[in-house]
């Protein structure tokens, strides 16, 4: 999906393409959970289940749709390790793109792992049930979407970037 988007338009709208892209994805975060949590306790898992596959086929109905160029033709096709080194040494040579990486990855392995927990926590500790763990996963997504909402108003790349790191 996100292969799609650099494709999507010239370069002059990339930059608010992506910033859009991953704002749906932070509204997702505050509606997703909440609507998830009063699913479960009203009707049980298993309903939220078959929403989730449903809306996966809904997804996947749309991709389908998408017409893709075809940009291989006439070109050869590289060996998989091959591929995969030139793109290691063009991350490596970048020092943008290996912050970027960088960065990304330090959020994933120390700043998600709350996530796990959160259900323990609401169940154990605070006695609630599923829709106070909706609740709880929302706020994550609130603070996502405002955190989204001032990286998009900020028109200085750098000051873009700085603010990146620190959030």
């Amino acid at each position: 999906r996100q292969g799609f988007m650099a494709n999507s338009g010239d370069s002059a709208v990339l930059r608010h393409t992506v910033t859009l892209h991953f704002a749906t994805q932070s509204v997702t975060r505050v509606i997703g959970p909440g609507l998830a949590g009063y699913v479960v306790q009203v009707f049980g898992g298993h309903v939220c289940y078959v929403m989730q596959a449903a809306l996966y086929v809904f997804a996947i109905v749309f991709l389908l749709r998408i017409d893709v160029p075809d940009y291989g033709k006439g070109t050869r096709r590289e060996n998989v390790v091959t591929g995969i080194n030139m793109g290691l040494n063009y991350v490596s040579s970048n020092r943008l793109i290996l912050s970027l990486i960088g960065l990304t990855s330090l959020i994933g392995l120390v700043g998600l792992g709350h996530l796990d927990m959160l259900p323990v926590f609401s169940d154990d500790i605070l006695g609630g049930g599923p829709v106070e763990l909706g609740m709880m996963m929302t706020a994550g997504g609130v603070g996502a979407l405002i955190g989204m909402l001032i990286l998009m108003g900020v028109g200085d790349a750098n000051m873009r970037g700085n603010l990146l790191v620190m959030m």
